[in-house]
């Protein structure tokens, strides 16, 4: 009898920690990223185009040691002087600093597709070493996968008074599979697999709007709102058009165009866990 009595109080007393974990506060950081990058334009005097499209879309839960990190209902103190700033970061293996990781539910995609008419398809024995790659052709690159739940990739995030201030996430990278076509009389195709990292990192998200003067060296627009849990949501946006309406005098291939890029972000920091909190509405 008494060594069962033992054995329960050992069980009872190795359980406290996990209990202890369980009782603080948590909040969810959840994540709405949507980047395009399109060029259209010449090569060897053909059309050359191609359209890059990464998403990422769920969310990281935290036990918060320091309810300083929780948003407060009815109070915005973002614009407080001297407050300081929290840091939650998440190791690659899954180890953390500033928070305990509870959980991670998301998913990263990426897909490229490719045409390049401009190039030659004569066979030749000599190495090329012009750097222009001659031979026409179009391709295809995909990969989705989820994120681990307890090593979804490496993370920072600032928190000025429970809100969000500065965020980067470069979540695990993917698998991608590739399939590439000559177009030749005679064509030819190609598969690979390989992996591919989606890195998601701006500046401070506090409230800034419009873009610079120059297209090129355009800025985020951000708007931060409360929402009706009392925690935050940050809304980003990113456009930038550069076109080159000549092909430039050192470029062997006479490439010229218009790249296109579009980024588009959704952060909600909330109070409590996934399961008690609503995904925030994308832009």
């Amino acid at each position: 009898m008494m060594r069962s009595r033992s054995a329960w109080v050992a069980a009872f007393v190795l359980a406290l920690p996990q209990w202890g974990a369980l009782a603080q506060p948590r909040a969810t950081l959840w994540i709405r990223w949507t980047s395009d990058s399109s060029w259209e334009g010449s090569y060897l005097d053909k059309p050359y185009t191609f359209h890059v499209r990464e998403v990422l879309d769920g969310r990281l839960v935290f036990a918060l040691g320091d309810s300083a990190l929780l948003p407060r209902a009815g109070v915005d103190e973002r614009s407080a002087p001297g407050r300081a700033i929290d840091v939650i970061q998440i190791n690659e293996s899954g180890t953390t600093s500033g928070a305990a990781l509870v959980d991670a539910r998301g998913s990263t995609a990426y897909t490229v597709d490719m045409t390049k008419e401009g190039g030659d398809c004569t066979i030749s024995d000599q190495p090329d070493t012009s750097g222009v790659i001659r031979t026409p052709y179009i391709g295809h690159e995909a990969g989705q996968e989820n994120w681990s739940a307890r090593a979804p990739g490496v993370a920072l995030i600032l928190i000025r008074a429970g809100s969000p201030v500065a965020f980067a996430f470069a979540p695990t990278a993917i698998r991608v599979e590739s399939a590439y076509r000559i177009l030749c009389p005679k064509p030819e195709s190609a598969r690979r697999v390989g992996n591919y990292r989606v890195s998601v990192r701006f500046g401070d998200l506090v409230n800034r709007r419009g873009a610079a003067a120059n297209p090129a060296d355009a800025q985020w627009a951000l708007e931060t709102t409360r929402t009706a849990r009392g925690g935050y949501t940050v809304r980003g946006a990113y456009d930038v058009v550069v076109r080159q309406h000549r092909a430039m005098p050192s470029d062997p291939a006479s490439a010229f165009g218009k790249l296109v890029v579009s980024k588009r972000v959704t952060l909600a920091w909330e109070p409590g866990d996934a399961t008690s909190s609503s995904a925030p509405t994308p832009n």
